[in-house]
């Protein structure tokens, strides 16, 4: 059964980011996937920051990833970026190691005015780790989460369902594709 990964950008226990995850992973594992939630905040700091993947923890995260068959990226946004926790853990990622692999982008934040942080930001930060198949992805107004309580609006679940959806169609494509060998 494929397993996707959900990457937690957000530094903080309790976040829109985290509950927002937690729906998509909900709605993933409807449509039959396993999914893993991986918090980077749990992550040995002085590992991430001195890039030191040998560290039991990091190396098990890295493998994680790396086997992975797609990947769903949250994180909130922070002075009109990603976050630095996302970005050190993206730094320690191999070179090509999103490459073939279906991602799907997600944002929180509290200001519409950070929409542009989707396309400004992280999808040009997946395509340098070799992601080539980057979903619509979403940004979503931490106004219309409630973190504490898991909960969601029913118009930011239903624009999440519909970038899932189209993740998800991209995904079975991905996972159906004929294998090419090459000749000579």
């Amino acid at each position: 059964m494929p397993r996707i990964v959900l990457l937690n950008g957000s530094p903080s226990t309790r976040s829109s980011t985290e509950a927002l995850l937690i729906h998509v992973a909900d709605d993933l594992r409807m449509h039959g996937y396993n999914t893993t939630l991986m918090n980077l905040r749990s992550l040995p700091a002085e590992a991430l920051l001195l890039a030191r993947t040998d560290q039991p923890q990091l190396a098990a995260a890295l493998t994680e990833v790396q086997a992975a068959d797609a990947l769903v990226v949250g994180t909130p946004v922070y002075q009109a970026s990603y976050s630095g926790l996302l970005k050190t853990f993206c730094d320690v990622l191999p070179v090509g190691v999103l490459r073939g692999v279906p991602v799907l982008p997600l944002l929180t934040g509290g200001s519409d005015g950070h929409i542009l942080a989707l396309d400004h930001g992280l999808k040009p930060l997946l395509s340098t780790l070799g992601a080539t198949s980057i979903a619509a992805g979403r940004f979503i107004n931490s106004a219309h989460i409630s973190a504490g309580a898991g909960v969601i609006s029913p118009g930011a679940a239903a624009e999440v369902s519909g970038a899932t959806a189209g993740f998800l169609t991209e995904l079975d494509r991905h996972l159906t594709a004929p294998v090419r060998v090459p000749v000579g």
